[in-house]
């Protein structure tokens, strides 16, 4: 492990050779005003303590060069020792170096898969504008059931209850509904056929509310609702348009 960290760290460095720089001329100047000071404090001027300092410790952008050269030359030959050795142990121990590459391979794939699902879920913004200002009312995480009734605690609202919420709105800009589960539904497509497709009721400010438009021809919107079970409306995706449409 020191020797892999040391080949992390030289890499590093090589990397960000800029600001590499630019730390070692910080850290020789450091030196030098040190040095400075101690001769000062030993009886000589300023001015002559800092020509003292400058003679012993030669010259500065030298002595950098001199530094990165060293550091570059180790990088290599501790990089090209530890590739020998990782060459030698898999070929005397061809079995256990593949369980060891294989074992690897494992972990980086599982905790790229565990990321990537973190990445969807937990840390990418909704693909809507101004999505930091989206509040939600209720747990969708529940699935639209009920929990704590006792105490009082709901995870979703009534129908009417919305109704009241929109009509008495004046913190917010929109309030539209969404059904808290993917349903089931069979479909017809062309030929008569039936298919299983995956569906959301909502309200019929949802497009406005998330400020989404369509691809193709429009969404519905608060003139096209008739009541509860009265408006025969649908929007499908891209990807099903595409499929089937």
């Amino acid at each position: 492990m020191p020797q892999v960290r040391k080949m992390l760290s030289r890499l590093w460095n090589t990397l960000r050779s800029r600001s590499l720089e630019q730390e070692l001329d910080e850290e020789l100047s450091l030196h030098l005003d040190l040095r400075t000071q101690e001769l000062e404090r030993a009886g000589m001027s300023a001015q002559e303590a800092r020509a003292a300092a400058t003679r012993q410790f030669g010259n500065t952008t030298l002595q950098a060069e001199r530094m990165r050269t060293v550091d570059i030359a180790a990088g290599l030959e501790s990089f090209f020792n530890d590739l020998r050795y990782a060459v030698r142990q898999f070929r005397h121990n061809p079995v256990f170096s593949a369980m060891a590459v294989l074992s690897l391979a494992l972990g980086i794939g599982a905790n790229t898969a565990i990321f990537s699902v973190m990445d969807e879920m937990l840390l990418k913004s909704l693909p809507v504008p101004d999505p930091q200002e989206l509040v939600s009312l209720t747990n969708p995480d529940q699935a639209g059931s009920w929990t704590g009734i006792a105490d009082g605690e709901r995870t979703i609202i009534s129908y009417p209850e919305f109704l009241e919420l929109r009509e008495r709105l004046t913190t917010l800009n929109g309030l539209c509904a969404a059904q808290s589960w993917l349903a089931d539904w069979q479909v017809r497509i062309s030929g008569g056929q039936q298919e299983l497709a995956h569906g959301r009721l909502v309200s019929e400010e949802y497009f406005s509310v998330l400020e989404i438009g369509p691809a193709i021809g429009r969404v519905f919107n608060a003139q096209d609702a008739a009541g509860p079970g009265q408006d025969p409306y649908a929007v499908i995706s891209y990807d099903f348009w595409q499929r089937r449409f």
